[in-house]
């Protein structure tokens, strides 16, 4: 086993502060400091600190930093879930007696290294396999990995060599654009082996070829490529190899006479010890990067870490510690003999968080337990278990984030590994290239499948279905457009935007009894079909029929005619202006969109000042619900698209056979005039008004086609009759207003819309949150994760205050019967209910099963399973929501729930 790879599991406090205090301890006896000169910190930082930067840079001077300590990230309890383990390092610094035996130093240093099994850090991305030399760049397309290799051979210096030798001594940067375009192309055909010839030879590091072993030889180059990095810095010391064991450590202790410029450091390394748990809300951190703005804030991209993701990114400017720094003489060994001037470095600030780690423990144990399972559908087919999965519980009354799970997920640590994220591991969380896509459609089988949907218009239809679910981009590279393939660092509580289907549907009763369309004593004719009264009907063969349904038995059996007729009651009531204009509803499609968005499922998308979050620190999406301006904007550029490839063929075949003169409306940057790129974008301007209004300006269209059509060269002089134009403008105009306009408004968007399908997208969080603000009385609080910040020693710094986004006054009496339905799903419910009833209070909850597209089962996906519980049902405290991806019923996520309430009333 490798030494390197060995981690220890420490999670609390006091034994953290008693390991980093042996450590600091040690640490002093590893720097041999003969002499102290009393210069303080004023004296570097402002006094003299232009003489002491020219003395570090000078034979004798160095000027050494002092990695700090990250602050700590707990649960609301004290666990401990990231903090810094202190590990032994191996540094390198170059003096006189370092460099003149550099070569036999190295050579010592290899053989302890693997007498022990380890070796030096290595991020070096020209590898040895076997006898062969080749390039490993972390890029998921070839693209990616042109531009880094690329980047590379100008690092290493490669380019300035190539341009001195091909332009009379010139640099690269200096270079014409044609000049740098022709040392590219020469770069280019340098392979690893030859860029690797490059770096040993007389040109760059004059390493002996031979002497050594291929794996030694390397070892040397990666060193001087690492002092060669550090450019004007290079007084500063580099680090060989991190992660030392005590033991390792203590021995290159005992061997420092004889390895000029070597030394033995204590360097921070992050770690988190319960590995992949709570990944997806903690994140991880990373190299820094050497651009502007992380040098402006003190990042040295040679040796620092910042927070990448989730917290560790979130709170960055507490977590980081501040750099101990330190002026020291060095003698000829490059070995201290006296401190000029010393910095301490201090430890970043604790961040605490809102979870509980109990709970946390609960829900992710019943997610993956959950990923396991097969599912029965009603026809008695078998399905996998889901591949992806969310839970999300929040505190009701303050947003407070008590669990939050996305699987699959990653390690963290995998990304703080000393020499940062793996090939292996890289693969594994982004690896998505062409070879993967193409390994997956052979394993699937989609190779040599044709896609066939019951929609024959369907743009998919008839296509290979490799080719058509994961197409390749301009790049080359394939894109997965079905989202087939679960990601690993996508956080599916924040990020994925899904439909939630019936879940949504405690909101759509809601506005239905705020604006007196339905109330406690309505019933709507459940029988397995919705007809409403004006040619629109649809049917659900899979749904139980609830007969006549009051609001109770509709939200137990998830009655969809029940809420579709809600929908049809708004959009009757806001057809009326005074009625619109009243209840502040802008469009008659807008009824259930209106109050859906005080809750946070999307926001008005003509407010400019509207919020577009959940309040949450982390990276999130920010869904929206169906609504007349945001569906018409989308379906209408969609829309424009189609019309105009079927514009440049020239015929088309939808209500009637349409044939009329071709006009092509996509503008050639390279060919077209100016005239006729302005005329392009005043027709697609015309015709987009069609669309979004069902109005436009048919005189003004046809000008411009004509103007178009003797301006544009493609059209060679054509003279298209009168009677041509007018069937071109006809087609137009039927397309705008038959599968355009007619389309978009039609009321089934609504229906669909009030049942939680269509055109209505959000997050886990979202919905967690709407239900939150429902269940609370309606005070829409910011969703939050941080409790409290304190120092090294524990004292709070700043502590959350629960902050509110938007307030509406719930009227209980409408509350107090929705509510009964939701606690009739759960125990009305003999599954549920033998579940549930051994929790010591009362749940309310309901089901969601979300279609993921209607041509799903094609490509082998299933229907989104979404639960939502709420408890104790009286007063609520804690809302759980779960989402599985193809895991079909919600009632399948009915253990996940509760698992996550147990744990939570448990701890109470």
């Amino acid at each position: 086993m490798n030494k390197q790879n060995k981690r220890r599991k420490t999670v609390t406090r006091k034994s953290f502060i008693n390991e980093f205090t042996r450590y600091s301890v040690l640490k002093l006896s590893v720097v041999a400091v003969s002499a102290y000169v009393g210069i303080g910190l004023l004296n570097i930082q402002v006094f003299n600190h232009s003489y002491y930067s020219e003395s570090a840079k000078s034979g004798s001077h160095r000027f050494v930093e002092e990695q700090a300590p990250r602050g700590n990230i707990y649960d609301k309890n004290g666990t401990v879930i990231a903090y810094d383990i202190q590990n032994f390092a191996l540094t390198f610094t170059e003096a006189t007696e370092s460099n003149e035996k550099f070569y036999d130093t190295m050579e010592k240093v290899f053989k302890v290294l693997k007498e022990n099994e380890l070796d030096i850090d290595d991020d070096f991305p020209i590898k040895l396999n076997g006898d062969q030399y080749e390039f490993k760049f972390n890029a998921i397309d070839e693209e990616g990995k042109k531009l880094q290799e690329r980047q590379f051979k100008i690092d290493i210096s490669l380019m300035d060599y190539l341009a001195g030798e091909m332009f009379d001594g010139a640099s690269y940067s200096k270079l014409e654009d044609d000049e740098a375009k022709a040392v590219i192309k020469e770069a280019e055909k340098y392979t690893a082996e030859d860029t690797y010839n490059f770096l040993l030879s007389d040109k760059k590091y004059s390493i002996p070829k031979g002497v050594y072993s291929k794996d030694d030889e390397r070892r040397m180059v990666i060193v001087k490529n690492s002092l060669q990095l550090q450019g004007y810095s290079g007084y500063k010391p580099i680090t060989i190899a991190s992660a030392l064991d005590r033991e390792v450590a203590f021995t290159f202790e005992q061997m420092l006479d004889e390895l000029p410029g070597i030394n033995v450091e204590t360097k921070p390394q992050r770690y988190y010890p319960y590995g992949k748990m709570g990944a997806a809300f903690i994140g991880y951190v990373s190299k820094v990067n050497d651009d502007d703005k992380n040098v402006e804030k003190g990042y040295d991209a040679s040796t620092d870490i910042k927070g990448a993701s989730g917290i560790e990114a979130a709170y960055e400017d507490r977590l980081r510690g501040s750099k101990g720094a330190s002026i020291v003489e060095v003698n000829r060994f490059g070995r201290p003999i006296s401190e000029l001037a010393k910095r301490e470095a201090y430890q970043g600030q604790n961040v605490h968080l809102t979870v509980d780690w109990k709970v946390q423990e609960a829900a992710e144990n019943a997610l993956a337990k959950n990923m396991t399972e097969s599912r029965t559908l009603l026809n008695g087919t078998v399905i996998d278990p889901p591949d992806r999965g969310a839970v999300v519980a929040l505190d009701v009354n303050t947003g407070a984030v008590i669990a939050m799970v996305s699987q699959p997920t990653f390690d963290p640590n995998d990304f703080a590994a000393v020499n940062g994220l793996s090939t292996e591991k890289y693969n594994e969380y982004y690896g998505f290239d062409n070879e993967f896509y193409e390994n997956l459609a052979k394993e699937k089988g989609w190779d040599n499948k044709t896609i066939s949907t019951k929609d024959k218009s369907h743009p998919l239809n008839g296509k290979n279905m490799f080719e058509a679910l994961f197409p390749k981009n301009e790049n080359g590279q394939r894109e997965d457009i079905k989202d087939l393939v679960p990601k690993p660092t996508i956080n599916y509580a924040t990020q994925s935007l899904i439909p939630p289907g019936s879940i949504f549907k405690t909101f759509t009763a809601y506005a239905g009894f705020a604006e007196g369309v339905v109330d406690s004593s309505s019933t709507v004719f459940d029988g397995g079909y919705y007809e409403d009264g004006e040619g629109f009907r649809t049917t659900f063969p899979e749904d139980p029929q609830a007969g006549n349904a009051d609001i109770e038995l509709a939200l137990e059996k998830s009655s969809n005619p029940y809420f579709m007729e809600i929908s049809k009651r708004l959009y009757q009531k806001f057809s009326d202006e005074n009625n619109r204009e009243s209840s502040g509803v802008k469009y008659k499609e807008n009824g259930i969109a209106s109050y859906a968005w005080r809750f946070g499922l999307g926001a008005d998308p003509e407010d400019k000042n509207a919020i577009t979050s959940t309040g949450i620190e982390i990276s999130e999406n920010f869904g929206q619900v169906y609504n007349h301006y945001s569906w018409i904007s989308s379906q209408s550029k969609l829309m424009y698209i189609s019309l105009a490839d079927r514009l440049k063929a020239g015929e088309y075949t939808g209500r009637t056979k349409y044939t009329f003169i071709p006009i092509n409306l996509s503008i050639n940057e390279e060919v077209d005039s100016e005239e006729v790129k302005s005329l392009k974008l005043k027709i697609k301007s015309i015709i987009l008004e069609g669309l979004c209004n069902g109005t436009y300006d048919n005189k003004l269209l046809e000008e411009n086609i004509r103007l178009l059509n003797d301006t544009d060269p493609e059209y060679n002089g054509r003279k298209p009759s009168d009677n041509e134009y007018k069937n071109l403008l006809d087609f137009i105009r039927d397309q705008i207003k038959y599968e355009g306009y007619n389309q978009f408004v039609a009321k089934y968007h609504s229906y669909n819309a009030s049942i939680g399908q269509g055109a209505t997208n959000v997050t886990p969080l979202q919905i967690a949150s709407a239900y939150a603000t429902y269940l609370n009385g309606g005070t829409r609080y910011k969703v939050h994760l941080l409790d409290k910040v304190t120092d090294v020693d524990g004292n709070i710094v700043s502590e959350y205050e629960p902050e509110v986004i938007d307030k509406m006054d719930i009227d209980p009496k409408i509350s107090k019967s929705i509510n009964a339905g939701l606690e009739r799903v759960i125990y009305n419910s003999s599954s549920f209910n033998s579940l549930y009833s051994k929790l010591p209070v009362r749940v309310g909850g309901k089901t969601g099963t979300a279609t993921f597209d209607n041509e799903q089962l094609a490509y082998g996906r299933e229907a989104y399973g979404w639960l939502v519980t709420y408890a104790p049902a009286e007063n609520p405290e804690i809302v759980v929501v779960s989402v599985t991806f193809n895991g079909h019923f919600g009632k399948n996520n009915a253990e996940i729930n509760y698992e996550v309430l147990k744990a939570y009333f448990e701890n109470k």
